[in-house]
Formats: C-alpha cells, structure tokens, sequence
C-alpha cells in the first residue's frame, strides 16, 4: 500500500517502528533515534514522513501528503513546507536519507543505502520495492563560449549560460553544481575527465552563444563524464525575445537525456531584449565588488531598475533588484541621486522589489532569504519560517543552504548548520564562502582534527583570501594550537596580508596564550573611550575582551 492508497488520515498508534538509513522511527512515539541521539517529532511531521517512507521511493504530491495527513482537509502551503522542513532537519542531523522536491509535482524520499531487516521489514513488505542504493546525476553547466564578432559580448554569453544553469537546476529533477565552482573551468579545462575529478560531476553541460543583434544561436552538448560519450547535442536560433523559453527547451532536453523530470519554469513569455541586456549587465559586478567599490553597486541598482521598467514581468530582474537594495540598505551605500532617503524608505523599497519577485515565480529561494534578512535579529521565530520556506522551494541550492546554515548557528543549532553547510559546500566546491563557513562549522563543533587539514587545503586554493587566512589563524588560536598559530602568521606576513583585522587577531591570539595585562587594559580603556564618543563599540571587539577575561567589565559597557 502507497500512500496515495491509503485512507485520509494517518494512524500512529498502529503504525509499527522501521529502520530509515541509520534511523529508527518510532512512529506511534513520534520519536526518531539515529547516530545524534533521540529526537521527538511534532504528530504532523512524523505523518508526513511515514506518508513519504510508504510512497517505496515514488513521488508523493502535496495533495496526496494533504488527504493522507491532514484528511483532505484545506490547509497553507506553508503547513507541508513546514513539515517538510522539520524533515530535512533530522535528515540533516543524522544523515541517511534526503527529501527531494520534484518541481511542481511534489516530494521524493531517497535513502542512502538499502534498509537493513527487522522493523524495516514491515515497511518494505508494503512497499512495491525496498529503497535502492541511490546514485544520483550530478550535472555541472559550463560557462558557454562567447562566438559572437564582438568581445565585449563575453559578458552576454556568461549571463546566459548562468541563466540555463539556474532553470536546469529548478526546472530539472536532478542536482546541479553551483555556478561559482563550474564556471571557474575555461578552455583546456573544460575536459570532462577534469571536471568529474574536480568537481564529481557525472555529467557536463557545455555550449556556444552566437549573438547578431536581437538574434541568437546557442549549441549545447551533453556530456557523460566516465565515458566522455556526448549523449545530446542541439543547436537554437532565436530571436532574443524568446530567450526564456529556450532556456526551457534546452533544460527539458537535459532532463530528457538523463531520464529525469523536467517541470517548465512558468517564465517563458516575451522578454524586451534591451531589458535582458540591461539585466546580464548588472549581473557582470558580484557582491564582493560591491562591498570594494560602492558606485559599482550603485550602477548595478540602476541597470536593473531600468531591466523592471522595461520587462514588469521578469521575476529574475526584481529579484536581483531585491538583493542589490539590501545590500545597498545593509551597508549603507546610498545612490548618489538619492542621499536623502530615510532607512524606512530603503527598507520598503527592498520588500516592493521582492514581493514583486515572488508573485510572479514563488519559487525564488533566495528572495525569502531577502526578506528574511530584513527581521529584527531577534525574531527568530519568523525569521526561521522564512528559511524553512526558502528551502522548501530551493532545497538544492548552495546559496539557499549556505545563508540558511548561518541563520541556524546564530541561534546556536551547530550541528544542523554543519549538515547545510556541507551540502552546500558539495554542491559548490570552488565557493571560497561556503568553503571556510564548512570548516568554521567543523571547528565550532569541536572537530579540528577534521578542520586543520582543510584550512591548509583552503589555503593552496585562496593563498589571497584574506577570508580564509584570518579564519585559519582563529581556529588555531581558539584550538590553542600555538606552533601552528606562528607558523601561519609568519606565512600571512610573507604573503603581504598582515592587514589592520589579522593584526587585531594576532594581537588577541597572543593574549590568549600569554596575558599582556597593560596591552588589554589600554584596549579596554580605548573600548571606553569608542563608546563614550560614538554611544557604540564593535561586537567583535567586545567578544575578545570577554575572552581575554574582563567579563564584568564588557557588561558594564554592554549596560
């Protein structure tokens, strides 16, 4: 019996116990005990996973998961999403199995391994098969080359290539490698032997964009990876105001040569090729950028906004909108022509761009994310619907994973934001910020050993990452590892990155170890002084003057 056979309603209580991956479900317990320990499940949440676990693999739509454990009753989206990522939390807590979202149809539960027998058997014989050993496709889309007459179009091809990246990733049922890590592979490194080493993808999605004027030819190939055998190719001529949808029909044949599922995107229709110019333009400058040199932000803001008023119904512009004016409201980096405006006024403006963003595609992850960010820090509470509801749509990618994983270590969840983390730094292993948030993670949870040598492995990667120097140089300090600690600041010397933040460290490792009680007291005194003048200190300073000992007096200046 599936779950879709089942009459409305779960029965708990009759339900017996069954072994999933390495855990044991209790279901008329409620309880889950795995490699973590023992873990309670609210009532819905475990109706909805043993829903999933009866389903033998099979997709179950939310209106299967609604008359089985909510007796077809009408009920939010947001009640399934939620009970979906309460699941993926024990997932990720104790490994073993994953839900998979199948766009527009519904969930997936895939366990690692073949359930062992014993409580498991009365689920299998139930089953229409027991759970296979799951190996899944892992797909890595290239940056396509730029065959246009005009070098300057590199910038096109590059967009449009990431634009396939993402409807591939959302449209298809198969996991993609984030653009950060794939498109680092140009020319000679495009071999898909390379990429399989590199990356352990299973497959390459390699190309060509031509461009004369609003027309556009792109060829793709899909590659297999082990055989290097090349299992479709196809080339496209279109006029550019149907760029969308071909973006649609390349990631459908995808989908079809890998024997997946594809659900269409929803975002087909006519785009103004001048605002999709004006869009793969903005898309140019990264966030890192930003943060150097604010008039790029600025120019960014004013592409995009000029994209919107062009094409209102291109859901990516408003939602790279959405994430250009919270960056430019986090950091305080007004437009030039409006240096007036209030905070409240920025803020709105960051939430019209996206909820317009979402009401035309919900399924935007990162846009939650957004809104998200803009809560009080506090508001845990809301802020965690908002990250649950960003994973729900976007379980697979790495950005999503990766801001989510930070929300949950803030309110001291470290393991959970470990298991994020990971994935994220799986799925996108070139990312120089998920990377060091994965060994950050190790290191918070008391894992060194395992951390160490990934810092060093960081460090050949990034030798100019200041990012991760600094974060090598406080693990080994906060791991008190002081032979490693000198060795890596005599390295950073040599390299020109003993910059004004790793003095800071430096300077806070040292009297960790051996106590310079004028050096603290004078940086105290200089703590007093910052407040007294400005009514604010850092909170990173803060925290080392706690750590080196002057814990009533940090309150003090807290109070």
């Amino acid at each position: 019996m599936t779950a879709a056979d089942r009459a409305p309603g779960v029965d708990l209580a009759r339900e017996p116990d069954f072994q999933l991956g390495g855990l044991l479900v209790c279901p008329s317990a409620c309880r889950v005990s795995g490699p973590q320990g023992e873990q309670r499940l609210e009532r819905k949440v475990m109706e909805v996973l043993l829903s999933l676990a009866l389903s033998g693999g099979a997709t179950v739509s939310r209106d299967q998961l609604i008359d089985a454990c909510w007796g077809g009753r009408i009920v939010s989206d947001d009640a399934v999403s939620r009970c979906i990522s309460a699941i993926r939390r024990v997932a990720v807590a104790h490994g073993g199995f994953s839900v998979e979202t199948v766009a527009r149809v519904g969930y997936r539960l895939r366990v690692d391994e073949p359930a062992p027998r014993g409580g498991a058997a009365a689920v299998a014989s139930r089953q229409t098969a027991p759970f296979p050993p799951f190996r899944e496709p892992l797909l890595a889309v290239l940056a396509f080359d730029n065959l246009s007459d005009d070098p300057e179009m590199a910038f096109f091809s590059e967009g449009v290539s990431e634009e396939i990246q993402q409807t591939v990733a959302r449209g298809a049922d198969l996991t993609v490698i984030g653009r950060t890590s794939s498109f680092q592979f140009r020319g000679a490194d495009k071999a898909a032997a390379r990429i399989a080493k590199v990356l352990k993808a299973t497959h390459v999605l390699d190309g060509s964009v031509r461009r004369s004027g609003t027309r556009v030819r792109i060829s793709a190939q899909l590659v297999e990876c082990s055989g290097e055998t090349t299992l479709w190719s196809e080339s496209f001529d279109r006029d550019l105001t149907d760029i969308f949808a071909l973006q649609d029909e390349i990631a459908a044949s995808v989908a079809a040569a890998l024997k997946t599922a594809f659900a269409p995107t929803g975002l087909s229709e006519p785009i103004d090729p001048v605002a999709y110019d004006l869009y793969l333009a903005a898309l140019r400058a990264r966030e890192n950028e930003f943060l150097v040199n604010p008039a790029t932000l600025n120019s960014a803001i004013k592409l995009v906004e000029q994209a919107t008023a062009l094409a209102p119904r291109f859901a990516g512009a408003w939602a790279h909108l959405a994430d250009l004016r919270r960056l430019d409201l986090r950091f305080g980096q007004i437009q030039p022509d409006a240096p007036t405006l209030p905070f409240a006024v920025r803020r709105a403006k960051v939430v019209d761009a996206a909820e317009m963003a979402l009401s035309l595609d919900p399924g935007l992850g990162r846009v939650y994310q957004v809104l998200g960010s803009l809560a009080p820090f506090g508001e845990y509470l809301a802020r965690e619907a908002i990250e649950n509801k960003a994973l729900s749509v976007s379980p697979n990618d790495p950005g999503v994973l990766h801001e989510a994983s930070q929300f949950v270590a803030d309110v001291g969840r470290i393991h959970e934001a470990l298991g994020y983390v990971r994935r994220a730094h799986e799925l996108d292993p070139m990312s120089v910020g998920a990377a060091s948030w994965f060994a950050s993670m190790l290191d918070a949870e008391g894992r060194y050993e395992e951390s160490r040598p990934l810092w060093d492995r960081f460090r050949v990667l990034w030798p100019a990452s200041d990012l991760v120097a600094w974060n090598a140089v406080a693990s080994a300090a906060s791991n008190a590892d002081w032979l490693r600690f000198e060795d890596l600041v005599r390295a950073i010397r040599k390299d020109g990155m003993y910059n004004v933040p790793m003095r800071r460290l430096v300077w806070f490792g040292r009297n960790l170890r051996d106590p310079d009680q004028a050096s603290m007291k004078a940086a105290l005194e200089q703590s007093r002084d910052e407040i007294a003048r400005s009514g604010s200190a850092p909170l990173d300073g803060l925290t080392s003057l706690y750590r080196l000992g002057f814990k009533d007096e940090v309150f003090d200046l807290i109070d």
